[in-house]
């Protein structure tokens, strides 16, 4: 036997072990392509055709031997055709194999092996939710499911998607040609598809039922009866591919006349097992869902300090949810900026943030108490990747508060604060924590102050100078004590500076935007041509002119809107304010040609609606002023400078500046605490209140009743030509609204 094996091999040349590779190759490389689609019966099928005429020629039949020799041409013609999309793709496989390349390396080769996919699990009538993801977006729905490393094959996709597997209930997230995660819940807002579909007949419960279509659709037609659908929908942050295989449902084919044939824009439900569908059920109830956010409102995060949420232990949760949300696309070590205000709970929460970050390789540099606006600027000017402000505004010093901006210094977006969210409350899951030289480390940023009063100097005029200006600054014990007094004193202003003394409970306490008597009294005293008067935080200010007069913010845009529109500075001729601005600053606006677009109440929102429209004066009456062309945010000392600006440059006091910009419409503001919130429009004697008040008011004046953001406190502004008439009807409206909850006044 060895005798005869080894007379082989001496017979066998390098030219044969080359042929059998290469042979071998091939056959290797279509098997792996056909294996388990549709193709795989018609190429056996083929194979069926070949042996038969072999056999015939074998056993001498000769009416089959003529009938298959003429036919076999055609056969092989015909699959050449039929397989010329296979063909292509079984030579750009040999390619890569050939050249060290293995697997699909661009998305046409993804989707290659997606549509591969679709035919078998059409034919199994199976469905499938696969999400693209281009930049950013759906990160932290990927972080919901199981997170995976592999390249996007046929054979991955068919074993995820059988209904038996454990990660069958659920999308498959690609990124960057790899899919990242499977199992993954997709919350209905991020569904692919908007939309019903009318035509769709009833779900059967799979997610990927729900996976309509968006934008443009796709058909990737399949060898059998049933068409799959590679369902594409374009957004800027996410392509969505629905694949739902099965036929389409009787009524259908009444209607249409016949056997259905899918077109574009079209649906199918998957069919499954009662025993799938217990799975899927019973997947259902246990994953986590997309919860509704409680834990950051339109400021952040704030409550009563070392109360929930305001506690250590959900501040370092935050500061590790931090470093996964700003390392994102980074390649270097996250960096971490802090800045707090000035009450005693500061350095609980710094503490907490601050282990939260450096436990998970984020590096932290503390700046102690500098501005909000400082933390904003100083985010960008340093390079960091997030900062963070401790701070509760305007609020008293038992309170205490979180947020958050982004590198691009303005406030972080709404779907990465609810991923932080998510990672707080444990719906995504927190990364491994880092150890030994992975673990961060914490700086101290010495010159933090200096900084911040270098670029609000810089947001001045350089040919003007507050010389012989006398002014008072009242910093409200809070975060501006130091920096405040510097910024105006070093322009050459002789300042009188008072609340600039914290002690850790007292901020905000009788002085500041909130308080500003005392800042009134020292103007008057003291002969200031101008008091300036900061919240907690200095993200807002009122203004007090030489007669010892309140300008709100109101009054301030009025003024650097009529300034801005006179030097073609005003981008669009528009102005932001909240709906709590009052109706007088709307006409002067108007009567200037400026156009005032309102939003929700909160600078977040006057900062989003400026990004959105190019606008780049905005603010509310409570003295929140964004000047984007300085500031990303609201800051109380820029908004001060760019005042003082205009009073040198039109060599008026305040109070003249003030009258000329605009005429106030009296306005009543009221505030009633009610047992529970409840929809406006279900209060049915508040509403006819409402109506009755607005038939009085006509164009002369206005109503806004809206709920409390944080309580259930009901607040009613009522706007009007007079007083007396107009708290008259908020009086009445409060008593009525009462009465819709059965609560004597």
């Amino acid at each position: 036997m060895f005798e005869t094996l080894k007379e082989v091999l001496q017979e066998v040349t390098l030219r044969d072990v080359v042929d059998v590779a290469i042979v071998s190759f091939l056959v290797y490389q279509l098997l792996k392509f056909v294996r388990g689609t549709q193709a795989t019966h018609i190429v056996l099928g083929a194979l069926g055709v070949v042996a038969l005429f072999l056999a015939a020629t074998l056993f001498k039949l000769r009416l089959l031997t003529l009938l298959l020799r003429n036919v076999l041409p055609y056969v092989a013609f015909a699959g050449i055709v039929v397989f010329q999309a296979e063909i292509r793709k079984l030579l750009a496989s040999i390619g890569r194999a050939l050249f060290g390349r293995s697997g699909p390396s661009s998305t046409d080769d993804v989707l290659d092996e997606i549509v591969l996919a679709a035919q078998s699990l059409s034919s199994a009538k199976t469905g499938a939710l696969i999400v693209f993801e281009r930049d950013m977006g759906l990160k932290s729905f990927a972080e919901t499911g199981v997170r995976l490393d592999a390249a996007v094959t046929y054979d991955l996709l068919c074993n995820i998607f059988t209904p038996g597997s454990p990660l069958h209930d659920g999308a498959v997230v690609v990124q960057a040609d790899r899919l990242s995660a499977a199992a993954c819940f997709l919350p209905p807002d991020r569904q692919p598809g908007a939309f019903p579909n009318p035509r769709k007949p009833a779900s059967s419960g799979h997610r990927s039922d729900r996976g309509h279509g968006l934008g443009r659709a796709r058909r990737v037609r399949g060898d059998g009866r049933h068409q799959p659908r590679l369902r594409r929908g374009d957004g800027p942050a996410r392509r969505t591919e629905g694949i739902d295989g099965g036929p389409s449902s009787p009524a259908k084919e009444k209607r249409c006349g016949g056997p259905s044939t899918p077109r574009s824009g079209d649906v199918i439900p998957a069919r499954r097992t009662t025993a799938a569908r217990r799975r899927t059920d019973m997947a259902r109830k246990t994953r986590p869902r997309a919860a509704a956010r409680h834990l950051f409102g339109t400021d952040g995060v704030r409550g009563v300090a070392n109360l929930d949420p305001m506690t250590p232990e959900i501040a370092l949760k935050i500061g590790q949810a931090a470093v996964m949300v700003a390392e994102i696309g980074l390649k270097h070590r996250p960096r971490i900026l802090i800045g707090k205000d000035t009450r005693l709970s500061g350095y609980m929460i710094e503490t907490a943030l601050a282990s939260g970050i450096c436990s998970m390789g984020g590096d932290v540099l503390l700046s102690g108490p500098i501005p909000t606006p400082a933390v904003a600027h100083l985010t960008t000017s340093m390079r960091a990747d997030l900062g963070i402000v401790i701070s509760a505004s305007h609020n008293p010093f038992q309170d205490n508060g979180i947020k958050i901006f982004g590198r691009d210094g303005f406030k972080l977006a709404d779907d990465l604060e609810a991923r932080i969210e998510g990672i707080v409350n444990g719906r995504i899951p927190l990364s491994a924590r880092k150890t030994g030289p992975g673990i961060g480390q914490a700086f101290k940023v010495d010159d933090a102050r200096g900084r911040y009063v270098a670029f609000a100097k810089n947001t001045f005029p350089r040919n003007i100078s507050l010389d012989g200006l006398r002014l008072v600054v009242d910093a409200a014990h809070g975060a501006a004590y130091r920096v405040a007094p510097a910024v105006f004193s070093e322009l050459g202003a002789t300042v009188s500076s008072i609340g600039v003394r914290p002690d850790g409970v007292n901020i905000n306490e009788g002085f500041g935007a909130l308080h500003p008597d005392r800042a009134r009294a020292e103007v008057v005293r003291s002969s200031a041509q101008m008091g300036i008067a900061f919240d907690g935080d200095a993200d807002r200010v009122i203004l007090i002119d030489e007669r010892g007069q309140v300008v709100d913010g109101d009054s301030v845009l009025a003024m650097c809107a009529l300034e801005l529109a006179e030097t073609s500075l005003l981008k669009k001729s528009t102005v932001v304010a909240t709906v709590m601005s009052n109706l007088g600053l709307e006409r002067a606006l108007l009567a200037r040609k400026i156009r005032l677009v309102r939003t929700a109440v909160g600078d977040r929102h006057v900062v989003d609606a400026m990004r959105k429209g190019g606008f780049n004066l905005g603010g509310e009456q409570s003295g929140h002023l964004v000047f984007l062309d300085h500031a990303s945010t609201g800051d109380g000392i820029v908004a001060a400078l760019q005042v003082l600006a205009l009073m040198l440059r039109k060599e008026k006091p305040l109070s003249e500046l003030a009258a000329q910009a605009m005429t106030r419409v009296p306005q009543v503001l009221e505030n009633v605490s009610l047992p529970r919130r409840k929809p406006i429009e279900e209060m049915k004697r508040l509403q006819a209140a409402m109506r009755s008040v607005s038939k009085s008011l006509g164009r002369r004046g206005r109503i806004l009743v809206r709920w409390s953001g944080t309580e259930a406190k009901l607040r009613v502004m009522i706007e009007g030509e007079d007083e007396t008439a107009i708290r008259r009807f908020a009086a009445g409206l409060i008593a009525e609204a009462r009465a819709d909850f059965g609560v004597r006044s």
